[in-house]
């Protein structure tokens, strides 16, 4: 069982609570495929302009976990998820843009991300693992069996049941001229 903390991993097993400082786990993400952009701009004035972009596009998706499911942390990677089902993403970007002087202007610029995949297939590797139970010996008393679990992969038909990505940002900036 895997319990997080602020800052810090409790891996609970046979041997007790064991404290892992620092990093708890680590989840690595592409989105990758054939996406298709527009960008318009319009000079409004002598001064200033208007510029709009947009993007879409159907990525594939890929992320690899990395869970401490070892107090070592060799556990690397503990599951892979892959697939384009479903998968779509597009972005959208307005920006605005007053000459300040020859070489300097002022930026507003206000853009969204979006990225979706439904259920995709995947796999898990668990990490090799011992297992403490208690067993009645008879008059109160109890005998600890060590039961060790081999390293295996399970492939997962519906690993991912879904993963969605949103942002949005808003920049006010100054841009200069060389």
């Amino acid at each position: 069982m895997l319990m997080f903390y602020p800052d810090q991993c409790v891996v609970i097993g046979g041997d007790g609570p064991i404290m892992i400082s620092g990093k708890t786990h680590e989840y690595n993400t592409t989105w990758s495929g054939f996406y298709i952009g527009l960008e318009i701009e319009k000079q409004m004035t002598l001064t200033d302009k208007l510029r709009f972009y947009g993007q879409i596009g159907m990525p594939k998706y890929s992320s690899e976990g990395i869970w401490p499911n070892r107090t070592d942390w060799q556990q690397n990677p503990s599951f892979l998820d892959e697939g384009d089902n479903g998968a779509l993403a597009y972005q959208l970007e307005m920006e605005y843009t007053m000459k300040l002087s020859d070489r300097l202007s002022l930026s507003l610029k206000a853009d969204t991300n979006y990225f979706h995949v439904d259920k995709i297939g995947g796999e898990i590797y668990w990490a090799e693992y011992v297992e403490y139970t208690e067993v009645p010996a008879g008059n109160d008393d109890y005998d600890i069996v060590a039961t060790k679990w081999p390293a295996y992969t399970e492939k997962v038909s519906d690993a991912l049941k879904e993963a969605t990505w949103r942002s949005f940002g808003l920049y006010l900036g100054l841009k200069y001229s060389f």
